[in-house]
């Protein structure tokens, strides 16, 4: 066991360094949280080794994602549902029951969502089962948060199993009728099918800078212009594009846009595009 203060890249590093490089070397997966510091010193230290993001913030995100898709619902049904004016006095024993406030209703499916299944209360239960009978979007949303939980549980002899089961939730038309296309992976050393699998390589983008297109030495070739998209009726346009200034910024998307557009009307490329650099 180790421990020190702090939680910058710091901190991080001490740890990395204490271990020594024979140690180091032996390392295959460290598990982190979602935090940018831990994972520059972990590039920076240990880049060899693969970065897992741990449970319990990946779950956290797919919460909070589904949580806000909870109060969409909730808002689109008072929005639409009148507002019952509440009875004066008691009502008699021999009343009949009022009519349930779906809204109200909606908004205390809260934690029937949120929680692990195997803590949920039967009463719990009972609002997922009826979410799941009226064909809720909430029910969907649930399925996926709750598949992302199950992808912690599998063992790495499952995952084939899991795929043909599970997977058509995230990608259907990955699906056949016989499960999972398997013929839509691409394997090292020309492997096929579900052997694929274990040459497979998959990042879990949760830190800004992985889902941004940088512009490390490089890697212009890799980059497709505004008018290549390969199809007649598609353009591109954003700063990860070729438009000559292929670096992450708002000159560079405005000037990805002014091409695209020179390209819907049939126009040259640098049509109009003033202080654009010609070799």
């Amino acid at each position: 066991m180790w421990a020190g203060e702090g939680r910058d890249h710091s901190a991080l590093e001490a740890f990395y360094d204490d271990l020594g490089d024979e140690r180091l070397g032996r390392l295959e997966a460290i598990s982190l949280d979602m935090g940018g510091a831990y994972k520059s010193a972990t590039d920076a230290k240990a880049p060899h080794v693969t970065q897992c993001v741990d449970p319990f913030h990946l779950v956290k995100l797919a919460n909070e994602a589904l949580d806000q898709a909870r109060r969409a619902a909730w808002n689109a049904e008072r929005r639409t549902s009148p507002v019952r004016p509440r009875p004066c006095g008691r009502p008699r024993k021999d009343a009949p029951a009022p009519p349930r406030n779906d809204t109200r209703w909606i908004k205390h499916t809260r934690w029937a969502l949120l929680k692990d299944p195997g803590n949920l209360k039967p009463s719990q239960l009972d609002v997922l089962h009826e979410l799941r009978a009226s064909r809720s979007v909430l029910y969907r949303c649930w399925q996926l948060k709750e598949g992302i939980r199950d992808l912690y549980r599998l063992r790495p002899a499952d995952a084939a199993e899991h795929l043909n089961r599970h997977v058509g939730l995230y990608l259907p038309g990955a699906m056949t009728n016989n499960g999972f296309d398997w013929s839509l992976l691409a394997g090292n050393d020309h492997q096929c099918g579900a052997a694929a699998l274990k040459t497979q390589h998959v990042s879990v983008n949760v830190d800004p800078s992985d889902r941004y297109v940088q512009s490390v030495p490089g890697s212009d070739k890799h980059r497709l212009r505004p008018d290549e998209s390969g199809y007649d009726n598609l353009v591109l346009a954003g700063d990860w594009t070729d438009c000559g200034m292929n670096a992450g910024c708002i000159e560079a998307a405005v000037m990805s846009g002014f091409e695209a557009a020179n390209a819907l009307l049939g126009r040259g490329r640098f049509y109009r595009i003033r202080g654009y650099w010609l070799p």
